[in-house]
């Protein structure tokens, strides 16, 4: 989110800012976000107590307003937590937490909406439907834990910096089962709302190749783990109904090659900011 570059003030306060900041190297450092807005970044600094802070941030807002800012984080080590009560009472609230960074935002226009974006609001998961052309079998298997008894496809959510073809999904199965496997493409997508941590979640069924047969499941997350014929897994109770829809689509792909059910996998670069990035879509003729 913080694409940040050094502030660059008007003539006015320039020297009265750039002499402040001087003074205050130590305790923290101010860089420009995105869309007009400025990020805080508050060190881990001893004897910096409220009182100190408090001054120091109450001139900052009177500048970054001065400077027609439209926004402010400020990101705080969880030893400076002392910080954020204060910052709270000044306008501040939370944005979002990682590890031992908490970050606080404030909007500082008065007479308009917030526009600041919130943060990730979205959950990526990814599962494997594993399928031996050979016996017309699926590797699917029982977790551990309340939701026990029903079968499902093994999976589990997309590391950050994975990619759902070839990482997260040959990870999980592999992990979980002890199968290596091959992407050949996305069979479905399912998005929900108010999920793990009140999360939005976007799960994804990614249509697999084994390679190894030999099952050696996680005995830690995984209760049972089969290869189960695609006809028998279509009509058991024990299996949700988005599992038997993703057998209807193999059933109904296996007899044409699949070429009327496979997303497929197609890499570009971003044009904005030149990286490359994953799209899913029908194949092109």
């Amino acid at each position: 989110m913080f694409r940040c570059k050094s502030i660059i003030y008007g003539k006015l306060n320039q020297s009265i800012v750039k002499r402040f900041f001087q003074e205050n190297f130590k305790r923290f450092t101010e860089e420009e976000a995105a869309y007009n807005g400025v990020l805080l970044r508050v060190h881990d600094t001893e004897n910096y107590d409220k009182e100190k802070f408090s001054t120091d941030l109450l001139k900052l807002l009177e500048v970054w307003k001065s400077s027609q800012k439209r926004s402010a984080f400020l990101q705080i080590p969880i030893s400076m937590s002392h910080c954020i009560s204060v910052a709270a009472k000044l306008g501040f609230e939370y944005h979002h937490a990682t590890g031992n960074v908490a970050v606080l935002s404030s909007w500082l226009e008065e007479h308009t909406d917030s526009k600041i974006p919130s943060y990730s609001n979205h959950t990526v998961g990814v599962a494997g439907a594993c399928y031996n052309e050979l016996t017309s079998e699926l590797l699917v298997v029982q977790d551990k834990g309340m939701y026990s008894k029903w079968w499902k496809f093994p999976g589990g959510y997309s590391n950050k910096g994975e990619f759902i073809k070839g990482e997260t999904a040959i990870r999980e199965i592999k992990e979980e089962t002890g199968i290596i496997a091959e992407f050949k493409s996305v069979l479905s997508l399912r998005h929900l709302h108010n999920g793990l941590f009140d999360q939005s979640d976007i799960y994804f069924i990614c249509r697999l190749l084994p390679i190894t047969y030999d099952i050696k499941h996680c005995t830690d997350e995984i209760q049972d783990c089969r290869w189960i014929d695609l006809d028998t897994l279509l009509h058991m109770n024990d299996a949700s109904q988005y599992v038997k829809l993703v057998c209807r689509l193999i059933l109904d792909g296996k007899s044409c090659d699949f070429k009327n059910v496979d997303i497929v996998e197609n890499e570009m670069v971003n044009w904005v900011l030149k990286k490359r990035m994953k799209l899913y879509h029908r194949p092109l003729n």
